[in-house]
């Protein structure tokens, strides 16, 4: 049996806020933003290729509950990708902190209308205290 063809779709995902993230600085807040990345999706698991990201959010400063309101257009095929969101707290002198991460289930991709919710961020292989959700939308671009 022959292999199906990738065809790469486009998205536009639409990444709202985040709430109640985990403390990390010292004063007791976070420098949170969010990294994109396209994954392979295999049996719900979730690795992000280090360095690779395909987008990132910008720096919100001292919160644990940012607003970004920032889109992105993405493109690859949901058959065998999937989007990865990593939500990170930044740091002037240290490595940055992991707050926490949430894979997209690949149905999701399939809805034409596109999708909004709420995911409670997961630890992933990190380890880290997470705690937080972040509030998302996801669409399919029409094919131009």
């Amino acid at each position: 049996m022959a292999e199906r063809a990738r065809i790469n779709q486009q998205f536009r995902l639409y990444i709202e806020k985040a709430t109640n993230l985990a403390k990390k600085d010292i004063f007791g807040a976070s420098d949170p933003y969010v990294k994109v990345y396209i994954v392979n999706h295999r049996e719900g698991v979730y690795n992000a290729p280090k360095n690779k990201h395909v987008a990132k959010t910008r720096v919100i400063k001292n919160t644990l509950n940012p607003f970004w309101e920032e889109q992105f257009l993405l493109s690859f095929d949901p058959s065998f990708k999937t989007v990865l969101l990593e939500v990170w707290d930044e740091n002037r002198l240290t490595p940055d902190d992991f707050l926490g991460q949430v894979g997209l289930p690949p149905q999701d991709f399939l809805v034409g209308e596109g999708a909004r919710g709420v995911l409670e961020l997961q630890g992933g292989c990190q380890a880290s205290t997470v705690s937080g959700s972040i509030f998302i939308g996801l669409r399919k671009e029409p094919q131009v």
